[in-house]
């Protein structure tokens, strides 16, 4: 909502596979131009309409490493699914990032949410 009340004249879509964070989104952006998707982060081919022609993708995937030991206020009103990404916490970033790659036009921007632990894994 933020990046739609700062470029107005920009088409933002945000993606979340859970119904529930989609519905609280919808009353979010009531008024606005976001356009929203029911829509697994990690599934091959996602938007590829997309494909070479956005300027700046900007992702919060869950990035906890599944085990964490977290404060209470985040394990008791967040759900789980929303806030662990795998065993190193990285899954749906690696997703993300792949997406991302099609998605951006030259010169296009990416920024993701993640743990100052993660570091770059090159890919074999």
């Amino acid at each position: 909502m933020a990046l739609a009340r700062h470029r107005p004249a920009a088409r933002i879509i945000g993606i979340d596979d859970s119904v529930t964070a989609l519905e609280y989104a919808r009353r979010n952006a009531e008024g606005s131009a976001l356009e929203l998707v029911h829509a697994d982060a990690t599934a091959a081919g996602l938007l590829s309409e997309l494909d070479g022609q956005v300027d700046l993708v900007v992702a919060n995937p869950p990035y906890v490493p599944d085990g964490a030991i977290l404060e209470p206020e985040v394990t008791q009103h967040d759900p789980h699914h929303a806030v662990f990404g795998g065993p190193d916490g990285m899954a749906l970033i690696i997703a993300v990032v792949a997406h991302a790659g099609r998605w951006l036009r030259p010169g296009g921007l990416f920024a993701v949410e993640h743990m100052t632990r993660h570091r770059h894994r090159p890919s074999n």
